[in-house]
């Protein structure tokens, strides 16, 4: 697999011994902020920033300009730091200046708040004994799956989240998020690296790369936790007939930014660092199914008002990231039944998408996060299912799965499918294109945002072209082909009109027949084909007020 290093990060933890990571790692981190970068009037070239030829195009191509904030922290401010006593370097933020460092040297803490260029020194991590780490994975769940609604003969279980989006139409059209790289941040990827469901992904060189910025001595994202497992299957997994992510031909990184058994506020810094990095590698959107509201420490700990995208360092790195080009995806959170209700950060950024969760049949989730920011603006931007959602589980069960956590990588995932029919607009366009094609736009609520998003009309807004056809060889076409049980066909119509339609074998004999009604927009019109017997036969639909008949061969096979 690719990888990206940064070359002033490894040239300081080169001349560190490994051992000492483990020794820090658990013990006071702090963050340590810069009060200027020394060559920042300086003119900045590509040479100047540490930033893959991806990254670079994604600038030149959105025309986005290099600033300061690209430009690395000074080494000779980090150097001068470390070198004060027993200091561990753990990250380094660019955009926000500053370094995040372990230590329990209270010599060496006095003498770095002395230094002329330092701005600030904050404690984000500290050992609060007898403390009973936060719930992190309130709200959250992970069911066996025993029945389902409705199963698809290629989306399987998966088929209602990805329907209630009508991303499927965009499916259809080709539109998988092929070319498109999301970035996953979360607290790690269990089994990714074998299970079934990522064959295909492994397969096609589909995970560019990996990084760890916990455990800083490892890039082993494959343990710690299912949590990365869930997300990514929402997004990636490819089992044809049981689960079809939304963005199954996307490419993506791993990165793991979340200490599961604490929370502190290093895990923010954390978070910082993975986006920097996603952005440093070229990636396009970035998923985070994260959030900071309360920690173990409750000095450390946010309030509502700090929810006003300004406040933590996740939500003001989330911004800037907007600014490079990136569409940042992040669940609203699940605190909806609890004390805090709200949205955390860095949910609560501005020019991000912040995703609230629905149950498949639309309705809200009671436990997701309530909006708005602190600051009047909407969130959450959109929603989509987030309860009773499918994923694959690492031993390879496909479970049902409950948290804001699922709902925003399902839109990440249908964003990159969105994306990747009009590449050139900007992540600002499509967050727009998503927010005035959900269902509540003009009534936009505290839980929901804007609401569900339609992929379908979001298409039609960006590309025009035409999504209700009033023709009907346009406005029909098959779900999958061949077929086993059912005969799925996807139409879209421009008003709500009865079809006529039937079913032949080749030698011209009627087979099956019947009535259904075409509502405005997209509709899937399902047809029972237990009974038939296995070969070739074809479909003929006629809608009212049509003068041409929809006609198109099919393959009935035996289940």
């Amino acid at each position: 697999m690719k990888s990206f290093k940064f070359l002033l990060v490894l040239v300081c933890i080169a001349l560190l011994p490994i051992q000492s990571f483990a020794q820090y790692f658990g013990g006071i981190a702090f963050w340590v902020a810069f009060k200027d970068k020394p060559n920042a009037g300086e003119e900045i070239s590509a040479n100047a920033v540490a930033l893959s030829k991806k990254a670079l195009d994604r600038r030149k191509y959105y025309n986005i300009a290099l600033d300061e904030r690209d430009l690395p922290v000074d080494s000779s401010y980090v150097a001068q730091v470390l070198n004060l006593g027993n200091i561990q370097l753990a990250h380094t933020s660019r955009w926000l200046n500053g370094i995040t460092i372990f230590s329990n040297d209270s010599l060496a803490l006095v003498a770095i708040k002395a230094l002329p260029f330092v701005k600030e020194v904050v404690a984000t991590k500290t050992i609060i004994s007898g403390k009973k780490s936060i719930d992190k994975s309130a709200n959250e769940a992970y069911h066996s799956l025993d029945a389902v609604d409705y199963t698809d003969e290629y989306y399987g279980s998966t088929y209602k989240q990805i329907s209630n989006l009508n991303l499927h139409y965009l499916h259809q059209k080709g539109y998988t998020g092929k070319g498109l790289t999301i970035a996953v941040m979360d607290a790690g990827f269990t089994k990714v690296d074998s299970m079934q469901a990522f064959e295909t992904l492994r397969n096609r060189n589909g995970i560019q790369g990996v990084k760890d910025f916990v455990d800083l001595w490892s890039d082993n994202v494959y343990r710690n936790s299912s949590h990365g497992t869930y997300v990514l299957s929402t997004m990636a997994a490819v089992l044809p007939g049981s689960v079809i992510g939304t963005a199954p031909d996307a490419d993506y990184w791993l990165l793991r930014t979340e200490d599961g058994p604490t929370e502190y506020v290093i895990e923010e810094d954390n978070w910082v660092a993975g986006l920097e990095f996603a952005d440093s590698v070229g990636a396009d959107i970035v998923n985070s199914s994260l959030g900071y509201t309360q920690f173990d420490d409750p000095a450390m700990n946010h309030t509502y008002a700090d929810m006003n995208g300004k406040v933590s360092h996740a939500s003001i790195a989330a911004s800037i990231a907007a600014e490079k080009g990136i569409l940042v995806v992040n669940s609203a959170g699940n605190s909806g039944n609890g004390d805090w209700k709200y949205i955390g950060a860095p949910a609560d950024a501005a020019n991000i998408l912040s995703v609230g969760a629905t149950f498949p049949d639309s309705t809200v989730a009671s436990f997701s996060s309530y909006g708005p920011a602190a600051d009047g603006r909407i969130k959450p931007n959109t929603s989509a299912t987030g309860a009773k959602a499918i994923g694959v589980a690492p031993n390879g069960d496909i479970n049902e799965i409950y948290g804001t956590s699922f709902s925003s990588p399902i839109t990440a995932g249908a964003a990159a499918c969105l994306w990747q029919a009009k590449p050139w607009i900007s992540n600002l366009e499509v967050i727009k294109a998503i927010e005035i094609n959900s269902h509540v736009y003009l009534q936009p609520q505290e839980q929901l945002g804007y609401g569900i998003c339609d992929y379908a009309k979001a298409f039609e807004s960006l590309t025009g072209i035409p999504m209700l056809a009033t023709e009907s060889e346009a406005a029909f076409s098959f779900v999958a082909n061949p077929v086993s049980n059912r005969l799925v066909i996807s139409s879209t119509y421009a008003t709500t009109l009865p079809a006529t339609f039937r079913i032949v074998d080749m030698t011209g004999k009627q087979i099956v027949t019947g009535i259904q009604n075409l509502n405005y927009g997209i509709n899937d019109l399902k047809i029972e084909m237990k009974s038939l017997a296995a070969g070739i036969y074809i479909l003929e639909i006629k809608s009212a007020g049509v003068s041409n008949v929809f006609s198109k061969k099919f393959i009935k096979i035996d289940e």
